[in-house]
């Protein structure tokens, strides 16, 4: 004859056993979160979901650059081509613009400082630009999805007003200092990107190979606005020289 209490007996040790693992599965997710932006509950949810949105933490941890061609539209000029990348690991940027009757260059990072030419035209060791590039730097929207993917632990975010019916706007603080903020739609897509220096308002999603991104945004209420043509997010580091001054802008001073 079976003991009929004798299994019944494993099957609730189980059941118990699988309830502690499930607990301490929990916990620990917990902890992860906790131990990466501070924040209230809701702000730090907002911004898993925009990560989610933008092509998944597991991508965005592993970042190291990402690489923007643009077509810029002034309102006072006629267009022009941008190539743009963006350092994600330190404060570095490189951005060439051009067309038929108009090119500039300009570069910072903290090895070569802000330089920039300019149809010829060369300004060198721009000490209030690089200062006001590095202030705004962890507020770079791509930088900070890259660090909150990472865990880190020096952003504070908290829940802001939002002129916009719904949405819900992220406001970034980096070391106890408020920078700028992220305001969401209701599927936790960017509408809009602020610093202190300038303002984004994006149009609608599209997928560029390992991550989305808005098609197309306004600049500074219209002073400007661009398209994207192609978005690339790479893994591999940006070669340093990107962000030296080239001999030949020198030499043509």
């Amino acid at each position: 004859m079976h003991d009929k209490t004798k299994y019944v007996r494993m099957d609730v040790s189980k059941l118990f056993l699988g309830c502690i693992v499930i607990i301490l599965l929990v916990d620990i997710s917990t902890l992860k979160a906790q131990d990466s932006a501070k924040g209230d509950s809701t702000a730090l949810e907002a911004t898993m979901a925009l990560i989610d949105h933008m092509g998944g933490k597991d991508v965005w941890s592993q970042l190291s650059q990402i690489k923007f061609q643009h077509r810029w539209y002034p309102v006072n000029r006629e267009s022009y081509l941008e190539d743009e990348v963006i350092d994600l690991t330190n404060i570095r940027s490189w951005v060439r613009m051009k067309n038929d009757s108009y090119e500039r260059v300009r570069a910072y990072s903290p090895e070569y400082g802000y330089w920039s030419w300019t149809n010829g035209n060369l300004v060198q060791n721009n000490e209030a630009s690089w200062e006001s590039a590095k202030a705004r730097g962890p507020f770079n929207i791509y930088r900070f999805l890259r660090e909150l993917s990472l865990g880190n632990t020096r952003y504070e975010l908290k829940m802001g007003d939002s002129d916009i019916p719904t949405a819900k706007k992220i406001e970034i603080h980096f070391d106890g200092v408020y920078g700028g903020s992220i305001t969401v739609n209701y599927d936790f897509e960017p509408l809009v990107w602020e610093t202190m220096d300038y303002t984004y308002t994006f149009g609608p999603m599209e997928s560029y190979g390992n991550i989305r991104h808005p098609k197309w945004a306004i600049y500074n209420k219209g002073s400007f606005r661009y398209e994207i043509i192609t978005v690339k997010g790479s893994k591999k580091a940006t070669e340093m020289t990107l962000y030296k001054l080239p001999d030949e802008y020198i030499d043509g001073e």
